[in-house]
């Protein structure tokens, strides 16, 4: 999954170093890890259950979850640690950045999974906040 995301990325970052093979992306697997994942230049280290998949086991959300957790950290390969913002008050960019892509990358990787949502979102912006509020509460 994260070499096809990563495929992705290529045309969005003209960075030759980052993108074009300069830098390894490593992924790493731990039993114990104070936050689900970790961005550092080069290696992402994951707790084991936001990393290691069974497809034919885990669940759809799991691995919705876990996609999102793979591409978020993989994007701050180049948001966040090869472009990094001067100060901490600014780390909004880096992160609504790095949000943004776990739905373009989710969305590559499996184009379905968002497409409800999508849908609905239009609707919701050609209707009118008022207007979908009223149809969502006639559809309950």
């Amino acid at each position: 999954m994260a070499p096809r995301f990563i495929r992705v990325l290529k045309p969005l970052h003209h960075n030759k170093v980052a993108v074009q093979g300069g830098v390894n992306v490593d992924l790493l697997a731990v039993p114990k890890h104070p936050y689900a994942a970790m961005e550092n230049w080069g290696l992402s280290v994951f707790v084991e259950q936001k990393i290691l998949l069974d497809p034919e086991v885990s669940s759809f959300s799991y691995q919705m979850d876990l996609t999102m957790v793979l591409v978020h950290e993989i994007c701050h390969q180049w948001l966040g640690d090869l472009v990094t913002p001067m100060w901490w008050d600014d780390v909004w960019i880096k992160e609504g950045f790095a949000h943004y892509f776990e739905f373009v990358g989710s969305d590559f990787l499996f184009p379905k999974w968002n497409m409800g949502a999508a849908l609905i979102r239009m609707l919701a912006d050609i209707m009118g906040q008022t207007a979908f509020q009223r149809g969502i509460n006639r559809f309950q």
